[in-house]
């Protein structure tokens, strides 16, 4: 799916920066509210083995080059890649890519359709996580509300049943309503201060999405720092099993 001009509003990063607490210019993880637009429409068209109802976020790549600007609108791709049947399920690679005059953002977005009748042998592309008992310098509550997912999909425009209330969770699996992938990483990523797309140079984000993170709940944001600028960082449950985790690199 491709738009050949997509311009974002003053209204819709002001609503984004809010709800995911980030105080950037142009948050890193920003364009995926029009690319998980996309993604929806993708797996909502009847091409695609799977629906978009129940399907989980496990993984993320990011690249991005330069800061994508506010104005001239700019250029918008999604589209289905590989799928693979792992022991969960059916997994899943979402791509989409954003440009306008040198800036570039890419990103894949693996998401696992939780189903016995789905599941193979193939392994999971989804890599392991940092061990949490890891020399972390910075600890610091991630705060997440009952309401975070609806407040998310009121910006987003994704109201899957999942994230909006126990209830309507329960039915995929869930005992409580779950946060949203993107949220918990933009979250995590406002509070390290390292949300900021770069005006100049590369940017490349890993994430990996172990355990959902419950709303609400209130977990703990692990983080290190690297000389060479690498930041890596971990959302672990209060019995040290982690949620989600991963490492942000600028060149």
């Amino acid at each position: 799916m491709r738009l050949a001009a997509w311009q974002p509003s003053d209204d819709l990063l002001g609503a984004y920066r809010q709800v995911v607490g980030s105080t950037a210019r142009l948050p890193l993880t920003f364009p995926a509210l029009i690319a998980s637009r996309l993604h929806r429409d993708l797996m909502g068209h009847g091409d695609l083995p799977v629906s978009g109802l129940g399907m989980v976020h496990v993984a993320t790549q990011l690249w991005s080059a330069g800061r994508l600007p506010a104005e001239p609108a700019w250029e918008v791709s999604a589209w289905a890649d590989e799928a693979r049947h792992v022991r969960s399920g059916l997994e899943v690679d979402l791509w989409a890519a954003c440009s306008a005059e040198d800036a570039t953002w890419t990103a894949r977005v693996v998401v696992l359709s939780r189903s016995n009748g789905a599941a193979g042998t193939d392994a999971s592309t989804v890599p392991a996580l940092p061990a949490a008992a890891a020399d972390w310098p910075v600890r610091t509550p991630l705060t997440a509300p009952a309401g975070a997912g609806r407040a998310y999909a009121r910006v987003s425009g994704d109201y899957n049943p999942i994230h909006l209330h126990r209830i309507t969770a329960k039915p995929f699996g869930f005992r409580r309503a779950i946060a949203h992938g993107w949220w918990s990483l933009a979250r995590s990523l406002a509070l390290l201060g390292v949300d900021e797309t770069s005006p100049a140079g590369h940017t490349y984000l890993d994430t990996v999405y172990r355990r959902p993170v419950l709303l609400p709940s209130r977990p703990t944001l692990r983080a290190t720092t690297r000389a060479n600028g690498q930041t890596r960082f971990l959302v672990i449950r209060d019995d040290g099993e982690p949620h989600l985790g991963g490492r942000l690199v600028r060149a």
